[in-house]
């Protein structure tokens, strides 16, 4: 029935056609899952870092309904951020780990896919109830700090997931990628180490970590 159309006549009807449709009432971690060609993966996951690389992948892999996430974060979104941030300006002022772990949540319908903690793995402080057992829980540690000190405290740690490092080179025109062995017999300090061995072997990479003159004040 058309609202302010005369009613259809008995030989219009039948050339309407009919097909199978499948229904999706909502974007779940099931459908998105499904929508990438995969299958939904419930590893528990931490991630450490939701800057400007953190976010990105974070966000590809919550749309693949991918992994039931701890984002750790203790920084604030600031404006120039969102020139590579997921997050726009909308979200200036507010801890990266908690909006990040809010936008999922609203993206994917059904139960939470990501919790936050605004805290520094390296000061802990009240924070360190829930970092540990986000540790304890976690099968795979994601560091996306670009932070020396975060992935060395990693390698040293006893925890039983392996972790995976990757960082943007400081002039944002080179990615860099570790990861550890499932055992962990290979640990992120190694990594480190036949990192600067390969920049001090490769003409190329020689200037690839150094800084980047700009600095921002608000």
């Amino acid at each position: 029935y058309i609202i302010n159309a005369s009613a259809p006549s008995p030989e219009s009807m039948k050339q309407i056609l009919i097909d199978v449709l499948q229904v999706a009432n909502a974007l779940s971690a099931d459908t998105a899952a499904s929508f990438n060609r995969s299958e939904r993966m419930r590893i528990p996951i931490v991630a450490i870092g939701m800057g400007a690389l953190g976010s990105q992948i974070f966000n590809h892999l919550v749309r693949a309904g991918f992994g039931q996430w701890t984002l750790i974060d203790d920084d604030l979104l600031l404006p120039h951020n969102c020139a590579r941030h997921f997050l726009g300006d909308w979200a200036v002022g507010a801890n990266k780990a908690e909006a990040m772990a809010q936008m999922a949540n609203a993206i994917l319908d059904g139960d939470d896919i990501a919790k936050s903690i605004p805290g520094n793995i390296l000061k802990r402080g009240e924070h360190n109830p829930s970092i540990e057992k986000a540790f304890e829980e976690a099968q795979l540690t994601l560091d996306f700090s670009a932070s020396i000190a975060v992935s060395r405290d990693l390698a040293s740690r006893p925890i039983k997931a392996r972790s995976m490092c990757a960082f943007l080179t400081p002039k944002g025109d080179g990615l860099i990628l570790a990861a550890e062995d499932r055992k962990r017999q290979v640990r992120l300090d190694w990594l480190e180490m036949l990192h600067y061995r390969c920049i001090l072997n490769t003409k190329a990479l020689r200037e690839s970590l150094q800084p980047s003159d700009t600095r921002f004040r608000y």
